[in-house]
């Protein structure tokens, strides 16, 4: 036969692997169970481990511009907090 035109291709090829992703959850499944039994494989032999030390390095960079801009503004937010707070009778 020919060979398929340019924009014809297989859809179970590599290259339309990421708009595949199922919308039902029938396929779910079947996606799904490699994916959990590769990983349950993995953790169950000790091959996945956690890093603290990052995780706890990047929460903390994370989370220092948001403590800087309160630290900046404390007194303005505050002072905001106070005035929309509602009046008792």
């Amino acid at each position: 036969g020919e060979p398929p035109a340019p924009g014809d291709r297989d859809p179970g090829s590599p290259a339309h692997l990421p708009f595949t992703c199922p919308s039902r959850p029938a396929h779910l499944g079947r996606w799904l169970r490699p994916i959990l039994t590769l990983a349950l494989l993995a953790l169950i032999q000790g091959q996945l481990f956690i890093e603290y030390r990052l995780v706890a390095a990047g929460a903390t960079v994370t989370a220092l511009p948001l403590l800087l801009v309160f630290f900046v503004f404390q007194q303005r937010i505050i002072t905001a907090v106070t005035l929309t707070g509602l009046k008792g009778t």
